[in-house]
């Protein structure tokens, strides 16, 4: 059963691996026109080691749509981090969905509104993480 991530997801935790990160809001057509394709991404490469993980600016107060929103969207299984305005802020967040991909070593190596080429996006990292 999805729902939001309640605890603290730490840096220490992301190190070393590939992750995506999806900013998205339950009020956006497009990110829910994105979150299938988004979950079968999240079952192919999780268990590689891809993480996953959802950021929203929706509050606190907003947590019984956001666990509706998730409970909708077969295989939507990611943690998920509200109230992320700080966050979207600091990663230049200008369009919903953005999604981007953090390589092994912390970097962003790809970002977009929409998820054509991730796939060979997802593979290079890996490749180049398991030459790290």
């Amino acid at each position: 059963d999805a729902s939001p991530y309640d605890g603290q997801m730490s840096r220490k935790q992301l190190e070393g691996k590939v992750v995506v990160v999806d900013c998205w809001a339950t009020w956006c057509p497009p990110c829910r026109a994105a979150m299938p394709k988004l979950a079968e991404l999240y079952a192919k490469y999780r268990p590689l080691g891809v993480e996953f993980v959802g950021i929203t600016s929706e509050s606190e107060q907003d947590l019984t749509l956001i666990r509706n929103f998730i409970d909708k969207i077969e295989g939507f299984d990611w943690p998920v981090g509200y109230g992320a305005m700080p966050m979207q802020d600091m990663l230049d967040i200008r369009a919903l969905p953005t999604v981007i991909v953090f390589g092994t070593n912390g970097t962003a190596v790809w970002s977009g509104n929409h998820l054509f080429g991730i796939e060979d996006v997802l593979d290079q990292a890996l490749a180049t993480g398991a030459r790290e």
